[in-house]
């Protein structure tokens, strides 16, 4: 997330599918589920890897470094999270910080 700005991003419904699991970095992994949370105001709905997919930690197109919700739990993220549900080898999370 080499990304230069003044203002930090920040929107009502933040949605992020299928970028989370491409990131091979696993400090960039963290740093871009930190900036998704950081950045909505009410609802963030995201996807990333729970286990690792067809049990490989890495192939040339994906990464899994740890489940997404261990990720969004360490980083301090205190409101409600809800499990939506799978999506192609991925966990669907909806993050509320509407309740927070």
């Amino acid at each position: 997330l080499d990304i230069v700005r003044r203002e930090p991003l920040e929107a009502d419904l933040v949605i992020c599918f299928d970028v989370l699991i491409h990131q091979h970095e696993y400090e960039t992994y963290r740093a871009f589920v930190r900036e998704l949370v950081n950045a909505a105001r009410k609802v963030a709905i995201i996807n990333g890897f729970e286990v690792p997919r067809n049990g490989r930690v890495r192939s040339k197109n994906c990464a899994y470094h740890e489940p997404l919700t261990q990720t969004l739990t360490e980083l301090g993220e205190e409101v409600p999270m809800k499990i939506i549900g799978p999506f192609r080898n991925s966990l669907v999370v909806q993050i509320d910080r509407r309740s927070a």
